[in-house]
């Protein structure tokens, strides 16, 4: 990516994140680079599996991608597939989705994260040893804060052949509950200026949301009329 001054949407490329994105003005395309969480198949709780295979949830990424989106810069992350699923050929789900998108000349960086097991580091290295175009990672405020960090990214960064240059540092807060937002505001400031490996990558970015994990705490049972199914 040739400028780190972009905005970067947490998006899971659902139908109407990737219509917004592709509504968007070519000035605002251009000021943007989606990091897209790829999702699983859909759960059918009544026959206790998934509705799709994965290679049936995985195809139609890649052309959605090129339609939606052409060849202009992306992330992905699989955070949300299980470690242990494979595509029926046996490659990984990083890598074969990251062959698809390839074959239609379009090149993204992988994204993965401290706690990523072993073959998914794996599919990192050889993706960014195939396209050179680096890799990003997903970090907590808590991993940022370990005095071990710089240590622990180095280490990782050895292991999948990635150089600091062409790294994208993405610090996921999820959704602070710092209330005044002063003290959350002095430690992400410490943790910034505290780390070199922050200093020396490609770019830094802060993910979060207002979104809380859970709606349960925002209406509770008693405002709630079961009769008329409205809040009181």
């Amino acid at each position: 990516m040739e400028t780190p001054n972009y905005y970067v949407p947490l998006l899971r490329w659902r139908m109407g994140e990737y219509q917004a994105l592709e509504k968007l003005c070519d000035f605002s395309k251009s000021l943007t680079v989606p990091l897209i969480e790829v999702l699983p198949p859909d759960y059918d709780f009544e026959l206790r599996r998934p509705k799709k295979h994965i290679d049936e949830q995985l195809k139609p990424f890649a052309k959605q991608i090129e339609k939606r989106w052409g060849g202009r810069p992306a992330l992905i992350d699989m955070v949300q597939i299980p470690n242990e699923t494979r595509m029926p050929d046996g490659r990984h789900p990083l890598t074969y989705l990251f062959d698809e998108t390839r074959a239609l000349g379009m090149l993204h960086v992988p994204v993965t994260a401290l706690d990523r097991d072993a073959a998914y580091q794996q599919s990192v290295s050889v993706i960014h040893a195939t396209d050179a175009r680096g890799a990003g990672l997903r970090c907590t405020l808590a991993e940022v804060l370990d005095p071990d960090f710089d240590n622990n990214i180095q280490t990782l960064l050895d292991r999948i052949g990635v150089k600091m240059a062409v790294l994208d540092i993405f610090l996921d807060l999820k959704c602070p509950a710092f209330d005044p937002q002063d003290g959350l505001v002095a430690i992400l400031t410490a943790a910034l200026s505290k780390s070199g490996i922050l200093a020396a990558a490609r770019s830094v970015t802060l993910l979060s949301t207002s979104f809380p994990d859970s709606l349960a705490n925002l209406c509770p049972p008693s405002a709630f009329n079961r009769q008329t199914g409205r809040i009181k």
